[in-house]
């Protein structure tokens, strides 16, 4: 058999091949043995590079995360703070500057559902990208504010309209001029307002950025001779005197607002954290109603025959009073006293609205009924819609007659029966036969038919009867009897508050301030120590409050044409805080100058009247008749005596009896 050819194969071929390229290598040098190990680390870095950039990347995405959800909570938080801040606080009107606002940041997040809020945020009002800026005006929804929209204006400003009554309105503006804001960016604000037309009031704040250090007028920056220029056309007035860090005014209160109706303070309850160069103000106003000139107008009171007396000595019971010992200014103090007032006011007692009476207040409702009646009958009558309705107006005609002829009969048999029981009935039906407000007026041969110019009329004549002062000097002429000390008063004890308090005359008749007495008296023991601080501040600042010397006027007819504003006298109706300061004074006057009065004088002196005259003169007439001598009595009467007294004289007369500065300067 041939032989079989011996061969490696299988397993042991591989070996072979193995073992021949082996053979085969070339031995590596050094230099390349260490490239080759260098490779290897430099392969093996870059993937631990790798790996470690990896593990960046991801905790970096991490801390992204976490660093957003605390943004994000720190956030809610500051805007739970500012939310609660407001709500407490409970302004009508909030305006911010730089509020730093954007669109994600919803208003219900700052603000309750008391408000509207309108914003200008910086991302809305230009296209700058850079944070900061934005404006924000926040108004309670009773003042149905309107906003004032300029298409096309890149200005951080806002435009508001506020109703204030039936026909006033207010403009209402806040707005911010950052750092270097170029000279076309005042110019088109000073410009806006003439596409406004009129307003009753004009309110603008704002951050203006101006070096402003007194006045518009000592300031040679030409930005601020246009805001001067701008100022007057307007008659506005700057209002901020608080400085900032930099004893400048960089945020201006600019309005036309009489100065005794406005104050403005640095504010103790920011909403925000305070920053040096813009301190928060409060900005308080009282406005006097300005009725329209029609004779069914609303007007809107408090109702104190249904307040919440109980809720509301609790009020007063937590108010601290001691804020108004930091006052110097007795105005500033005053005004703040009656917010304080309001605010406890608008939370306890009800509005209700005074309406001009359509009819007589003893008509019945049946009478009322066949009134209203009549009235719709009588239109269809005209309408000829329905040829019945003739003769049920004339039906109704006879029915309303008899009618008001019981209603009137029932009314002064009531009348009567309760002269002795209630005579202030009969005394409120006296005054009704009198002659109220007329429907038209003449004046100087110029007649008034609306309620605004008969009130006018009425004001004007008031006011040329009062003659004005003389600069007449008797000091060295006026002979006084007074001996001892001045006669002054240096301060008001607690005492002196609580008596005259305890004295005044509960009634619910009320002044300009609308707080009737009874208030005063049933929550007295709340109402001593601040009075007492402003009766002293008013003392210590030869001051009286501008607030006490307003009055509520009522013109009285005395005879002859009810037409005629000549024929009536004023009746002044006075705050019950002026009558208490008053009532101190008058027993501390009247304690030291006593002496001085004749013992003939019984006008206006303590348990004397027209009846201890009268007696007086009786007795004298019958001692005369008996003594058998003549008696001359000479009665003068003197027209408009107290418009007519000259306080220029009276002056003098009190700086003779030594009365101190206090009281007479």
């Amino acid at each position: 058999m041939p032989k079989r050819k011996r061969g490696i194969t299988g397993g042991a071929a591989s070996r072979r091949e193995a073992i021949r390229k082996r053979e085969r290598r070339v031995v590596e040098t050094e230099e390349e043995r260490s490239r080759r190990l260098q490779l290897w680390h430099n392969v093996a870095r870059t993937e631990e590079r790798k790996k470690q950039q990896n593990k960046e990347i991801a905790d970096c995405q991490t801390w992204h995360n976490v660093s957003r959800e605390k943004s994000r909570k720190t956030e809610e938080q500051r805007n739970s703070r500012f939310k609660h801040s407001v709500a407490s606080d409970d302004q009508d009107v909030i305006l911010i500057t730089e509020t730093w606002l954007c669109e994600d940041i919803n208003s219900l997040e700052l603000f309750d559902d008391r408000y509207l809020v309108f914003r200008r945020d910086r991302g809305s009002s230009s296209d700058s990208c850079r944070r900061g800026g934005g404006v924000l005006i926040a108004v309670k929804k009773c003042f149905n504010p309107c906003i004032l929209d300029l298409p096309g204006s890149v200005l951080e400003a806002v435009w508001l309209s506020i109703k204030l009554n039936l026909r006033q309105k207010m403009l209402v503006c806040v707005v911010y001029f950052p750092p270097s804001s170029p000279a076309d960016s005042y110019v088109e604000f000073f410009d806006c307002f003439v596409n406004f037309g009129f307003f009753y009031n004009i309110l603008i704040c704002g951050d203006f950025n101006l070096p402003i250090y007194d006045d518009f007028g000592n300031n040679k920056n030409p930005l601020v001779n246009e805001l001067s220029n701008f100022v007057n056309l307007y008659n506005l007035a700057q209002f901020n005197n608080t400085f900032n860090c930099n004893n400048t005014f960089l945020d201006l209160i600019l309005t036309d607002i009489d100065f005794s109706h406005i104050s403005v303070w640095h504010s103790d309850k920011p909403l925000v954290p305070e920053d040096k160069h813009h301190l928060a103000l409060s900005i308080s106003i009282c406005f006097v109603a300005d009725h329209p000139n029609r004779k069914n107008v609303n007007i809107s009171r408090y109702d104190f025959r249904r307040a919440d007396f109980l809720a509301m000595w609790c009020f007063f019971r937590e108010i601290d009073w001691s804020f108004l010992l930091n006052f110097n200014d007795i105005d500033e103090a005053v005004f703040s006293f009656y917010n304080c007032l309001n605010d406890v006011f608008s939370r306890t007692v009800p509005l209700r609205q005074t309406v001009t009476r359509r009819f007589p207040f003893w008509y019945t409702i049946e009478t009322r009924r066949l009134l209203k009646r009549k009235a719709r009958v009588r239109r269809l009558a005209l309408k000829c819609v329905n040829p019945d309705s003739v003769d049920e107006f004339r039906a109704l005609r006879s029915a309303v007659k008899y009618s008001i002829q019981k209603d009137y009969n029932t009314y002064l048999r009531l009348t009567e029966n309760n002269l002795i029981s209630n005579p202030k009935k009969f005394w409120s039906y006296f005054n009704n036969t009198k002659h109220n407000s007329p429907n038209s007026l003449y004046c100087n041969n110029v007649c008034y038919e609306n309620d605004g110019d008969i009130a006018n009329a009425f004001a004007d004549y008031f006011k040329s009867v009062f003659k004005p002062s003389t600069n007449y000097d008797i000091k060295k002429e006026f002979k006084s009897n007074c001996v001892g000390d001045l006669v002054k008063i240096d301060s008001v004890t607690y005492d002196d508050v609580v008596l005259a308090i305890r004295e005044l005359k509960s009634s619910l008749t009320v002044g300009v301030d609308n707080i009737p007495s009874f208030i005063i008296k049933g929550c007295a023991e709340f109402f001593i120590y601040p009075l007492l601080i402003l009766f002293n501040l008013s003392l210590t600042s030869n001051v009286f409050p501008y607030v006490w010397k307003q009055t509520r006027i009522i013109p009285v007819f005395k005879k002859g044409d009810a037409q005629d504003c000549k024929n009536y006298r004023p009746i002044a109706i006075l705050s019950p805080m002026s009558k208490i300061f008053e009532s101190i004074i008058h027993k501390r006057l009247f304690h030291q100058v006593k002496n001085l009065i004749s013992p003939s004088q019984h006008g206006f002196i303590p348990k004397r009247s027209t009846a201890t005259n009268l007696f007086c003169l009786t007795n004298k007439i019958i001692s005369s008749f008996q003594i058998g001598s003549q008696l001359d009595v000479i009665y003068a009467d003197f027209s408009k005596a107290f418009n007519s007294i000259d306080f220029g004289i009276l002056l003098n007369k009190l700086h003779g009896l030594v009365f101190h500065v206090n009281l007479t300067d």
